[in-house]
């Protein structure tokens, strides 16, 4: 059995898949994308990225966080990041907003206020 993609099969990619393709290729922020707001102030002094991916519900829990960490399942701006205690400050965002990853299809935006 010959296996075909979406294109050729006449499927269009879901939603999820559109909107990250959307924020992540082509510069757009998509609606559809979970997005929290964090203060300038407090990332100043630095947020662990394991609580910033639990808050934006990328991961259920720390612990299921760090293992995503650690497996190499979470980009922040599309650079992997492999260390559990990153700490994410207002250096990291671009344009006032720092992209999360989890995996190839789950992101999320956090916008600084």
């Amino acid at each position: 059995m010959r296996l075909r993609p979406y294109a050729m099969a006449g499927r269009q990619p879901k939603l999820p898949m559109r909107n990250a393709r959307r924020a992540f290729e082509e510069g757009e922020a998509a609606g559809g994308l979970p997005t929290i707001a964090v203060g300038a102030n407090q990332l100043q002094k630095g947020v662990q990225l394991v609580d910033l991916i639990v808050a934006t519900g990328l991961a259920t829990s720390k612990g299921h966080a760090r293992r995503l960490v650690l497996g190499r399942g979470v980009r922040v701006n599309g650079a992997v990041v492999a260390d559990e205690t990153t700490r994410l400050t207002d250096k990291d965002a671009q344009n006032g907003v720092i992209k999360l990853s989890a995996g190839r299809t789950r992101h999320a935006l956090i916008r600084l206020v």
